[in-house]
């Protein structure tokens, strides 16, 4: 019995056929969150340029999904950015524009 045990501790945990490198699964979502980003951008933009209200809130609905599925190492600069587009896109929209005088109008 005690030859059974000694063979236990004889065998090598290191032999080739008994390592198991580890494998990363790549999900089908991981670009998901880039794509989002993308069409927040893309959104953001016509909101901006052609003061759409429907494109304001669904880009930020957009930028939000593409934040919460974003990886820690993402780059911050870019959702920054769209941010900040969205935000004056927001401000473009549901601000009042200022009537020009009536002087300008005439001449």
């Amino acid at each position: 019995m005690s030859s059974n045990i000694e063979n236990k501790f004889e065998i090598d945990m290191k032999d080739s056929k008994n390592i198991r490198f580890y494998r990363a699964k790549r999900s089908e979502n991981d670009d998901q969150g880039d794509f989002y980003q993308l069409l927040s951008l893309v959104l953001g933009i016509v909101a901006f340029v052609f003061k759409i209200k429907w494109c304001c809130w669904i880009s930020l609905i957009f930028l939000i999904s593409s934040w919460v599925n974003s990886k820690y190492n993402s780059d911050s600069k870019q959702i920054l950015m769209n941010f900040s587009l969205i935000f004056f896109a927001f401000f473009m929209v549901y601000m009042p524009q200022k009537n020009a005088p009536s002087s300008i109008l005439s001449s």
